[in-house]
């Protein structure tokens, strides 16, 4: 649906800034597949960008107006094992799950390209070259690279984890000292909040044992706002499918 003119404009950006002395076939083959590759990947940064940024906003209003809201600040005030004369340091939690969420469509929008350009090296034929069905099944392999990417930055445990440490920085609940973390780098989520929490405070046996009893349920069960992310990347999977022929019939009829 924003396939068109935003094809056009690298088809002729491409056009008009080549050489005037003429080339071999073996440089028209290059400077076709550049101008393919490149329609290929404004196509997906444009996907991913459309997607990730209406969905992200649903999530946002979805969690920031309801009752899940107010789950996600017990869910943390109890990780964290925070009082309730605390919690005032939670109140800008729905925020830094935003800066978190939108840090990931940056980074989502940023592997496109890349990922693009790494998969097409591989490849032995010339995109130009393909018949459709070849170009389909080469689309669909594209698409199933992306997707595995794209699904190591929408974990919603890595989420959790991210706004479980800036949420401890926000609420002091332990040093942010390079010092105090080292040996935790093969650690889970959990575990690395259960440590920073023993480290803070003195030995107190009952405080270890509830620690513990919270890390330990956490560390194999999901976020409950996990069906909330997975319906991102359901949504990015079914547009990357669907408008797989729509691609590849521009590119076959009217780019080459």
């Amino acid at each position: 649906m924003y396939i068109a003119l935003f094809y056009l404009f690298f088809f002729f950006s491409s056009v008009f800034t080549l050489p005037i002395f003429p080339l071999d076939d073996d440089e028209w083959d290059a400077v076709e597949e550049s101008v393919v590759v490149e329609i290929i990947e404004s196509h997906y940064e444009s996907l991913v960008d459309a997607v990730l940024v209406s969905d992200i906003e649903d999530v946002l209003m979805t969690l920031s107006y309801t009752d899940a809201k107010q789950r996600i600040l017990d869910d943390t005030r109890d990780i964290l094992d925070l009082k309730d004369s605390h919690c005032q340091c939670l109140r800008n939690e729905m925020f830094v799950l935003g800066d978190i969420l939108y840090d990931i469509h940056s980074a989502s929008y940023d592997l496109v390209a890349p990922t693009i350009d790494a998969f097409n090296s591989q490849g032995s034929q010339l995109l130009q070259y393909m018949t459709e069905d070849e170009l389909v099944s080469w689309m669909s392999s594209l698409n199933a690279v992306l997707l595995r990417r794209l699904q190591l930055l929408l974990d919603p445990k890595e989420i959790q984890a991210k706004l479980l440490d800036k949420m401890a920085k926000a609420c002091h609940v332990r040093p942010f000292h390079r010092s105090n973390m080292k040996n935790t780098g093969n650690k889970s989520w959990a575990d690395r909040i259960a440590a920073s929490l023993h480290y803070r405070s003195p030995p107190d046996h009952r405080q270890q044992q509830l620690l513990s009893k919270n890390t330990q349920t956490q560390k194999n069960v999901a976020p409950f706002w996990t069906g909330y992310i997975d319906e991102i990347y359901d949504d990015l999977k079914t547009q990357m499918d669907d408008e797989v022929y729509q691609i590849v019939e521009y590119i076959r009829e009217d780019m080459l």
